[in-house]
């Protein structure tokens, strides 16, 4: 990934701070036994200008004993393409923020999101009838019009060796009115969403020394889509697999829960739940103008829907086989570090695979078998700490 920043910190002369950011990232995995990579390239433009005020509260703002208070608008374009489709993000959002040394709060009275997908002859050629059915229902063209609740708390200070933090979406809450006035969406060609979402991302540091240290990383979310016949949008749906996830999976072929399916395209193996577990410890190996650093890791998760579905058997949460349908994988990793760029390679090895019958999940089993351990493992390359 590489990124380009502009700001201005007093664009009209009051302390406003007016920021541009471009980001190009582009993410590969591959087996051994794959006939190519699986690469995901993605461009963003994201404009935020960010007023020092609380628009409309002023007085009660500026009473606020805490160190920022800001109005934040934003306007983003993200384009995102991969082998078997291409994604267009238009996202604007009007957010209050009040941000102290270790905690901010925000407050988005209205969050709109209009989502575009174009799928690719490849997938095409590759999906089956039912497949393609299971598309039409979730990857589609979306206007998402929102509410959002968010908060941001660490105890990190200067000198902690032992901290932890915590990053939540509280609460979305998408199709209060506007899916009416819109018809659902019919009104913009579209499908107009409707639901209650939230996330919460813990982590946990511990520093040894300068060369070594332990991170620990819980993940949890749930979405609900609201209506009879309405299904949580793709971009708000919980993902499994890939590098900043499931290292020893491809992006998005775990799951739901114990499903699995032949025509496997990357693409419908989604939830309305996520669980995930990550354990690293990282380690420098050699210091010097471009520092290399180690990293040995175990990653455990998964991704469930909430009710029974035709298309997705065994995909629905059950709280008496859940736990027998986490992925597990272990791995080792290696980092370069050339302190503007942090080069990412991770290489993650199933221990238990959900894709499995039960009796077969303990895939490690087999890991000196026909070449296992060095067909089935994923090559991960990326840019940036997975977490």
């Amino acid at each position: 990934a590489n990124e380009f920043s502009l700001k201005n910190k007093n664009v009209f002369h009051n302390g406003e701070e007016f920021n541009i950011n471009i980001r190009t990232a582009l993410e590969t995995q591959f087996t051994s036994d794959s006939n190519s990579a699986f690469s995901t390239f993605i461009q963003e433009l994201n404009t935020e200008l960010k007023i020092p005020q609380l628009l409309f509260f002023r007085k009660r703002g500026n009473a606020l004993k805490i160190n920022s208070v800001s109005t934040n608008f934003n306007a983003s374009y993200l384009f995102e393409t991969n082998p078997f489709y291409r994604r267009n993000f238009f996202p604007l959002s009007y957010t209050y923020e009040l941000a102290d040394k270790r905690f901010r709060f925000t407050y988005s009275p209205l969050l709109v999101s209009l989502n575009e997908a174009t799928y690719k002859q490849k997938l095409f050629d590759q999906a089956s009838a039912s497949y393609l059915q299971t598309l039409e229902r979730i990857f589609t063209n979306n206007l998402i019009t929102s509410q959002q609740i968010g908060g941001f708390y660490t105890t990190k200070t200067a000198d902690a060796k032992r901290y932890w933090s915590i990053r939540s979406n509280l609460l979305e809450v998408s199709g209060i009115w506007l899916p009416r006035i819109t018809d659902y969406g019919k009104a913009f060609g579209v499908n107009h969403s409707t639901f209650i979402r939230t996330d919460a991302d813990l982590r946990y540091h511990v520093i040894f020394n300068e060369n070594n240290e332990l991170v620990l990383r819980g993940y949890g979310g749930i979405g609900v889509p609201i209506g009879e016949k309405s299904v949580l949008p793709y971009e708000r749906r919980f993902i499994s697999g890939g590098s900043n996830y499931l290292r020893g999976w491809r992006l998005r072929t775990v799951g739901p829960g114990a499903f699995s399916a032949a025509d496997n395209l990357q693409l419908t193996r989604t939830g309305e739940l996520g669980l995930l577990g990550n354990f690293e410890y990282r380690f420098n190996i050699i210091r010097n103008a471009i520092d290399l650093n180690g990293a040995l890791f175990v990653d455990v998760g998964n991704v469930w829907n909430l009710k029974k579905d035709t298309l997705f058997p065994e995909g629905e949460f059950s709280p008496d086989r859940f736990l027998q349908e986490f992925a597990i994988n272990s791995g080792i990793g290696f980092r370069l570090d050339m302190s503007f760029l942090l080069l990412r390679f991770d290489w993650g090895v199933p221990l238990w695979d959900p894709n499995f019958p039960l009796e077969d999940r303990a895939v490690i089993q087999g890991a000196f078998k026909d070449g296992w351990i060095f067909k089935r493992p994923v090559w991960n390359i990326a840019v940036g700490y997975p977490f």
